[in-house]
């Protein structure tokens, strides 16, 4: 039930029976205790009730009547507005606000306060990305997004984020944090192309094309490397990989062979690399590449 619906129910039990207790509405609405005094606290703002010790009783100036039925009227808008907004959100299971609102032909400031009081009454999920909101039926579907939000509030705004990539490009992004994020800034408009599930997901929300590789996938629910170039007859204009170790005037490291193997093949067929480090320092480390096979270094 909505909040609105809630409210406008609890208002009638007050008009018929003259108080409530919030064990009863506890009890009603089968809610929470901080829910039920939560209902009260909104409902004394309006100006509908005032608050007892242990419950409320209807304001004197609306027993007659009229100012409550205004009340109603509102309650009965609002919990109109949010059914539209629950059903298209249930009915697209993702949807962008700016959307909704010309779907619902709402004004955006009425739409944003209906979508966040549905959002905090844990009815949908909101996130927003940028400056672009989007309402979903649960948070797990928008945990792309939230995980983007957590790249790009990491501590890593002195790195060079932005690369330079023709249009048209096609473009292999390594799994890790830091290639998703530079691929996410990239303003070209050119093509990806992973391994990674989380990065296909990431860049898949923010409207860019992507293709993802088939491979197994592991307990972080990233997609490994298997066959790498197979099935695949266009090689990469440009790669963003990730090496956790860099020497100077040597080369590039990683923590397994495996890896290495993986990297080296992702160069093999690529025109132009790029390569993040953030320069950890591997106690057992494998060589990617010599220093002068990486088109461009970023330093972290």
């Amino acid at each position: 039930m909505f909040p609105v619906e809630r409210h406008k129910k609890i208002v009638e039990i007050l008009n018929r029976e003259g108080q409530i207790r919030v064990s009863d509405i506890q009890r009603t609405f089968n809610i929470g205790y901080e829910t039920a005094k939560k209902d009260l606290q909104e409902l004394e703002n309006k100006g509908i009730i005032t608050r007892i010790h242990g419950g409320a009783i209807l304001n004197d100036t609306i027993q007659d009547g009229l100012q409550l039925k205004t009340e109603f009227e509102s309650l009965d808008c609002d919990s109109n507005i949010q059914n539209k907004i629950l059903s298209v959100v249930r009915m697209k299971g993702e949807v962008k606000l700016s959307d909704l609102q010309v779907i619902l032909n709402i004004d955006s400031n009425t739409l944003m306060k209906h979508s966040t009081k549905l959002a905090e009454s844990g009815l949908i999920a909101m996130m927003v990305c940028g400056t672009t909101y989007y309402l979903s039926v649960d948070n797990i579907s928008l945990a792309p997004i939230r995980n983007y939000n957590l790249y790009l509030n990491r501590a890593y705004h002195k790195t060079k984020l932005c690369i330079n990539i023709d249009n048209g490009h096609l473009v292999y992004v390594d799994y890790n944090e830091l290639t998703i994020m530079i691929a996410s800034q990239i303003k070209s408009n050119c093509r990806f192309i992973t391994h990674s599930l989380k990065c296909a997901l990431v860049l898949g929300k923010l409207e860019y094309e992507v293709t993802l590789f088939g491979g197994k996938i592991n307990n972080n629910g990233e997609v490994i490397f298997n066959g790498f170039a197979s099935g695949y007859s266009e090689k990469f204009d440009d790669a963003i990989i990730y090496c956790e170790m860099y020497v100077e005037n040597d080369g590039f490291y990683t923590s397994s062979q495996q890896r290495a193997e993986y990297l080296k093949s992702v160069i093999e067929y690529s025109k132009r690399i790029v390569c993040v480090t953030d320069n950890i320092c591997l106690s057992h480390k494998f060589l990617v590449a010599k220093h002068d096979v990486i088109s461009e270094i970023i330093e972290v």
